[in-house]
């Protein structure tokens, strides 16, 4: 029994000092993604990517890898804010992952927001059955990071006519949703 404790004690103490090193390892502090998704009335997507960092090394010149994006896409346009105003942005490579290019190189302990506007050009809505009622389900993702995300927020704007009156978000009911069947 006493042995367990000490083992116990010594995984703890180990934890304790390793997990801090590893937060320092990493390049940067991925703060918060924000998606907002306008779905449109055919299932296309344009997509509105907001991704903000913490810079935690010496400061970059890029992002070496963002996505997978979907198949059938097309970036539209891309730009970046840091602590001193707006800068040029720009993503080579593709089609899939990309390299997002920097106008000038980031700074340590500064925080950085990279916005990538994109269209998903094909049909997202996948065809489903809920007691036997037809749906549309929407099969698409954004993607992800090798590294955690302190927040992700996804804002869908769906192509649903509301019933006339309606002026409020808050007067939008589970009922009225599931009318829709989407």
């Amino acid at each position: 029994m006493r042995r367990i404790a000490v083992t116990s004690l010594i995984l703890v103490v180990l934890l304790s000092v390793v997990a801090p090193l590893v937060a320092l390892a990493q390049p940067v502090s991925l703060d918060k993604v924000l998606v907002y998704v306008v779905v449109l009335n055919d299932g296309r997507l344009r997509v509105r990517y907001t991704l903000s960092f913490t810079e935690l090394e010496a400061g970059r010149d890029k992002i070496k890898e963002m996505g997978p994006f979907p198949d059938h896409h097309t970036i539209t346009s891309a730009s970046g804010k840091g602590p001193d105003g707006p800068f040029t942005v720009n993503l080579s490579g593709g089609p899939s992952r990309y390299q997002v290019n920097f106008e000038k190189n980031t700074r340590k302990g500064e925080q950085y927001q990279i916005t990538v506007h994109y269209t998903v050009d094909r049909s997202v809505f996948d065809e489903t059955e809920v007691k036997g009622q037809p749906y549309r389900a929407i099969g698409w993702a954004p993607f992800q990071w090798s590294l955690p995300i302190g927040r992700q927020e996804i804002q869908y704007v769906l192509p649903i006519e509301l019933p006339s009156g309606i002026t409020k978000p808050e007067q939008v009911t589970d009922e009225i949703v599931d009318a829709t069947r989407l």
